[in-house]
């Protein structure tokens, strides 16, 4: 594992945290949320907010699930074509969950504002 990848590394974990703490501030969120209307003082903006920390949970997660190869695959396909063809496969899958990804982003972004 060179530096660069060592560094990636800790940083998809601390991000991963990240994801940990927010996935917390959800739940916690919605049980403030429906404990204050069964007494008739929802929290406002709770729609928002939900989305918002909904968002920052599943991007911190993509780092450290790709580095540690548990996106989804097709590995037994795949693993039966020459390495050249695994190589360009791996990269046309990656670029193209790339761009999934930022369409996602970009999408959510456009809805928030």
């Amino acid at each position: 594992m060179t530096r660069l990848e060592k560094i990636v590394a800790r940083l998809s974990r601390r991000i991963n945290l990240v994801g940990y703490v927010t996935i917390v501030m959800l739940m916690a969120l919605t049980v403030g949320d429906v404990t204050g209307r069964y007494f008739g003082h929802p929290i406002s903006g709770t729609v928002e907010i939900t989305g918002w920390l909904g968002l920052i949970t599943v991007t911190s997660a993509i780092a450290y699930t790709y580095i540690m190869k548990g996106h989804i695959s097709i590995y037994f396909v795949v693993s039966k074509l020459p390495q050249r063809a695994q190589a360009i496969i791996g990269a046309i899958t990656s670029l193209l969950g790339s761009v999934f990804f930022c369409r996602v982003v970009l999408a959510r972004y456009c809805v928030c504002h």
